[in-house]
C-alpha cells in the first residue's frame, strides 16, 4: 500500500464469498492520520457479519455494549451522579471512539420518555391548567400548576443558551476531566444537604428561573449532574427539598 504524502490513494477491502452489505471507500493522503475502515458484509450461508478493519486500535460499538450504556443511562439519569460523564467513562472503559452524538440523543429521548410516563399526571395537571388559563376559566386549584410555568420557561430558554455557549467551550472529554468534575459535583451535593426548606412552587418567581437555568445549562460539562446541580440551585434559591428534586 503506497501512502505518498501528496499522492492520494485509495484502499478498498475485499471478502471473497461473502455477499456485499456495504461497501466503504476512504482516501486519505497521509499515513500519519489515523482513519476506521469498516466494511460490514452477510455471509450468503449464514447470519453472521464479517467486520473488517482496516486502521485503527479502538472497536466500533456492538449491540451488548449499546445495551450496557443504555441501561446505565436508565439508571444513572435518575440519580445525581452526572450520567453523561460516567457513559464517557464506560465509553473509554470499553475502547469505544467516535460514538456519534445521535446516539447520546436516542438514550436522553429514552429517559425524557420515561420522565413524562412517571410523572403523566403532574404533567396532564400543568397541561389542563394551562388550557383553563387560556380559556379565562381557570381558579384556585390551577393556581399551583399555573405558577410553576413562567420559571418553568424562563429555566428551560436560559439553559439552552448556557448549554449552547458552554458547548463551544472546548475542554475536552477526557477521564481526568470527567473525574474532576464528578469531584466538583460531589461538593455542591454535600454543600446543598445542608440547606433548609423553602417556599413551594408558588412563590417560585422568575428569578429562582433564572438561576435554575443558568445551573441546569451548566451541566452540559460531562461530570456536572445536571439533576444534581439543578436540585442544589432549587434549594438554593428557597425551594422545598421534594419540590426542587
Amino acid at each position: 500500500m503506497s501512502t505518498g504524502g501528496a499522492e492520494r490513494n485509495e484502499e478498498r477491502l475485499a471478502a471473497p464469498g461473502l455477499w456485499p452489505c456495504l461497501n466503504v471507500r476512504i482516501d486519505y493522503a497521509d499515513s500519519s492520520l489515523t482513519k476506521y475502515l469498516y466494511e460490514w458484509r452477510f455471509s450468503s450461508s449464514e447470519a453472521a457479519v464479517s467486520r473488517a478493519i482496516v486502521r485503527g486500535r479502538r472497536m466500533p460499538m456492538t449491540f451488548v455494549q449499546a445495551c450496557v450504556l443504555g441501561l446505565f443511562q436508565g439508571v444513572a439519569e435518575f440519580l445525581p451522579v452526572s450520567s453523561s460523564g460516567h457513559l464517557l467513562v464506560f465509553k473509554d472503559l470499553m475502547g469505544l471512539s467516535d460514538v456519534p452524538v445521535l446516539f447520546d440523543v436516542v438514550l436522553h429521548l429514552a429517559t425524557l420518555a420515561s420522565i413524562l410516563v412517571v410523572f403523566r399526571k403532574r404533567v396532564a395537571g400543568i397541561l389542563v391548567s394551562m388550557a383553563r388559563w387560556i380559556a379565562h376559566k381557570s381558579g384556585e386549584a390551577d393556581a399551583e400548576n399555573l405558577a410553576i410555568v413562567p420559571p418553568a420557561l424562563v429555566a428551560t430558554f436560559l439553559t439552552a443558551v448556557v448549554g449552547l455557549l458552554v458547548d463551544k467551550v472546548d475542554l475536552g472529554s477526557s477521564p481526568k476531566l470527567v473525574a474532576g468534575l464528578l469531584l466538583v459535583t460531589a461538593a455542591i451535593l454535600v454543600a446543598s444537604s445542608r440547606l433548609g426548606g423553602g417556599t413551594g412552587y408558588r412563590g417560585m418567581g422568575w428569578k429562582r428561573g433564572i438561576v435554575i437555568g443558568l445551573a441546569q445549562g451548566i451541566g452540559v460539562f460531562p461530570g456536572i449532574s445536571r439533576s444534581g446541580i439543578t436540585i442544589s440551585a432549587g434549594l438554593a434559591s428557597g425551594l422545598k427539598r421534594e419540590e426542587a428534586g
